[in-house]
């Protein structure tokens, strides 16, 4: 009895897990060279001599040996430094941007960005990023995710739902395409404080653009899984009902050995 019990528990939760399995969304990352390990991919853009953006620095990563680098300062204005890449993704709604950072502390403080953002061929923008202060307010064909700096010095991720933000919160069109995703800080001039000592130094690596990382229940579940539990509380208690039943046989076998066995002598 025992036996035949586990046997058809084993089956049912076997059964369970197979009618509740979901399906898990394959991560493609849609992205060339996302973790800057190789050369070529992305482009650079700077203000100036005094900014750098490099794609491939071995300072900090990530992963891997290299992670992309970008340093802008004041020093004779507004400090811009970008790293780019040209791709061509139409929007869906389970699209998924992320990136890790690594933000240098700073005795003073910046006054400017640090982001992701794509760029469509409609001329829209979804800006995924760090602003200090109060940053002017977005245009109509710009849309802004607000995110922090956890901590200094160390990695931490940035990562939201693009799909949804840009159809859902952005309201912008389904039928745009992403042509351009740039990661990179601006470094503007904060009045009161002296001129060339404000700086911002920020690594980029591990960029991830492509379908969401997840999972799909499959249809139907819930029905599945209650046929799956009929079917197995029928057979277990039809295994009890018959195991029962032996077990009030044998009895009336045994009493009836001896009877015959007396009958038999006295005849």
């Amino acid at each position: 009895m025992g036996r035949s019990i586990s046997v058809i528990f084993i089956l049912s939760v076997a059964t369970y897990a197979s009618c509740c399995r979901a399906y898990a969304v394959e991560s493609v990352n849609l992205l060339k060279n996302p973790s800057f390990e190789e050369v070529g991919a992305w482009r650079t853009h700077t203000a100036d001599a005094n900014d750098v953006a490099d794609p491939r620095s071995p300072i900090q990563a990530h992963s891997g040996n290299y992670s992309a680098y970008t340093k802008a300062t004041t020093i004779g204005g507004d400090g811009y430094a970008l790293v780019s890449q040209d791709i061509s993704i139409p929007i869906g709604s389970n699209l998924e941007l992320s990136f890790w950072l690594y933000v240098k502390h700073h005795e003073l403080p910046f006054h400017g960005y640090v982001k992701g953002f794509v760029t469509s061929s409609g001329g829209r923008f979804l800006d995924v990023g760090i602003w200090s202060g109060d940053p002017p307010k977005p245009k109509a064909n710009e849309y802004r995710f607000q995110a922090r700096v956890e901590k200094y010095d160390t990695w931490f991720r940035i990562g939201v739902d693009l799909g949804k933000l840009w159809i859902d919160e952005a309201s912008f069109p389904r039928d745009d395409t992403i042509t351009t995703i740039s990661l990179g800080i601006y470094n503007g001039l904060v009045y009161a404080l002296p001129k060339n000592l404000l700086q911002l130094e920020v690594f980029f690596d591990d960029v991830f653009l492509g379908p969401s990382v997840g999972e799909e229940e499959p249809s139907f579940t819930w029905l599945t899984i209650a046929a799956a539990s009929l079917i197995g509380a029928t057979i277990v208690v039809a295994a009890i009902v018959r195991r029962r039943l032996r077990s009030v046989k044998r009895p009336c076998t045994v009493c009836e050995s001896p009877v015959r066995g007396t009958l038999g002598q006295i005849l």
